[in-house]
């Protein structure tokens, strides 16, 4: 047992430290499910590679997104709280979904921003 934190998802479901992967997989997959799903403006083959692209970061950056929320939470809260990795599978691969469509959106100030420069090059 955790002394230093408070471990919900060993409360909740009694999961061990093997059992850690399989959750975080089961969070990236549903963090990847929600926002693919719900995209209706893309195509079913885009939707298919956003979600293989959300459930890949999900599951690297979970721990990464984990610690940080556990780290905001020390520092904003005052509490010690062990965030568990699939809770960060969750945040990341929702996370990396909207960022990957920001990205890849073509933002008229940018458009301007570069015309303007072009303009001032001749």
């Amino acid at each position: 047992m955790n002394t230093s934190g408070f471990d919900v998802l060993s409360i909740i479901t009694g999961a061990s430290v093997t059992d850690a992967f399989l959750w975080v997989m089961v969070g990236a997959f549903a963090g990847s499910i929600i926002f693919a799903a719900s995209l209706s403006e893309y195509t079913t083959w885009i939707k298919v590679v956003l979600f293989a692209a959300a459930m890949i970061i999900g599951v690297l950056s979970s721990e990464l997104i984990a610690s940080i929320i556990s780290f905001l939470f020390l520092r904003y809260l005052g509490a010690s709280f062990l965030v568990p990795a699939s809770l960060g599978a969750v945040i990341s691969s929702a996370l990396s979904v909207r960022t990957i469509l920001f990205i890849g959106e073509k933002h008229e100030c940018t458009y301007e921003l570069l015309s303007k420069v072009k303009k001032n090059r001749k």
